[in-house]
């Protein structure tokens, strides 16, 4: 084993390390006044389509069809 293999693995060893250690410091807890978002989203213009061609089973999928985005 030469000394560049050996630092080769040395460094991916310390890579994975590096990040690994955040996911290990999470700790699970109860949250509390949990909240919601709501909103209006308001679209001026056609409603922009895309072109669904089947390419497998015709009986099941349907034809060639414009569905929304």
């Amino acid at each position: 084993m030469t000394i560049r293999e050996l630092m080769s693995g040395l460094a991916a060893i310390a890579v994975v390390a590096m990040m690994s250690a955040p996911a290990q410091a999470y700790e699970v807890g109860p949250v509390t006044g949990g909240g919601t978002i709501e909103g209006t989203i308001v679209y001026r213009g056609d409603v922009p389509t895309t072109k669904i061609i089947p390419t497998k089973d015709i009986e099941v999928c349907g034809d060639p069809r414009e569905e929304p985005l």
